[in-house]
């Protein structure tokens, strides 16, 4: 079964109707990767992406920025991102 964004749209139906020049140019996003260091474990924050493209996968918080906006808008963002904090770096 093919997964459904809130708008009821598959991927493909998502991407059809995508119009790159409804937005402004240009355009810029950001990824934050976070990690927990201990003795005995890293861990990588990662979300589930909410939208497609490629929803449900495990991505890096992130996304578009607004004109105006400030990256430092993760600071405020990241504690309310529901989130996994379970890989094991080394292997």
């Amino acid at each position: 079964m093919e997964m459904r964004d809130r708008d009821g749209l598959t991927e493909q139906e998502f991407l059809a109707a995508y119009k790159p020049g409804d937005y402004e140019r240009p355009s810029m996003t950001a990824d934050i990767a976070v990690f927990s260091l201990s003795k005995s474990e890293t861990k990588l924050l990662l979300i589930r992406r909410g939208n497609h493209p490629c929803l449900g996968k495990w991505a890096l918080p992130g996304g578009f920025v607004e004109k105006g906006e400030s990256v430092c808008i993760f600071r405020q963002e990241i504690p309310r991102l529901p989130f996994f904090w379970n890989w094991k770096g080394g292997t």
